[in-house]
């Protein structure tokens, strides 16, 4: 199984869920680096377990021992995590003959996406019931933001996958 893999080693995955979407999509394959020993920052995607699966978001907060996590197309901010729980890094996306190297991708536009994403989260949660208005303009703001760039990093970096 995943877990029993050891430490820096490749391991490809399909994508069954839709919260990472543009960026990530249903039918996509991820790559993931197992247990690297390198620091997790905001903006990288990483792959955890929590509650009863394996799940694969954005980091949007890092803390002492502690990460928050967001899928790019979900409105809430996920349950805290430990850092034992994170299994590995996404180090590329693969989708219809085309890979995308996560490497490749600046950080200032992996960390602009996670702070728009927790804008979006933070708005929503504040302003719900408050401000309705408000929320669908940050919502709608930020997720223009986000899809464009997503679709921009694709047609920015990905490279011809010469395994398909």
């Amino acid at each position: 199984m995943i877990d029993s893999m050891s430490t820096g080693t490749l391991h490809q995955v399909p994508v069954v869920g839709q919260s990472m979407m543009p960026l990530i999509r249903y039918g996509d394959s991820i790559t993931l680096v197992l247990n690297e020993k390198h620091p997790i920052v905001v903006g990288e995607i990483i792959t955890f377990w929590q509650e009863y699966a394996y799940t694969t978001h954005r980091v949007v907060q890092v803390g002492h021992e502690q990460l928050r996590t967001k899928g790019d197309s979900t409105l809430q901010v996920d349950t805290p995590i430990r850092v034992e729980q994170v299994l590995g890094k996404v180090s590329t996306v693969f989708r219809a003959g085309s890979k995308l190297p996560m490497a490749k991708i600046p950080a200032f536009y992996r960390f602009a996406q996670a702070r728009a994403s927790l804008l979006q989260a933070t708005v929503n949660e504040k302003f719900s019931t408050q401000s309705p208005l408000l929320v669908r303009v940050v919502r709608t703001l930020c997720s223009i933001f986000l899809s464009g760039t997503n679709q921009m990093l694709w047609w920015l970096f990905a490279e011809e996958n010469s395994l398909s």
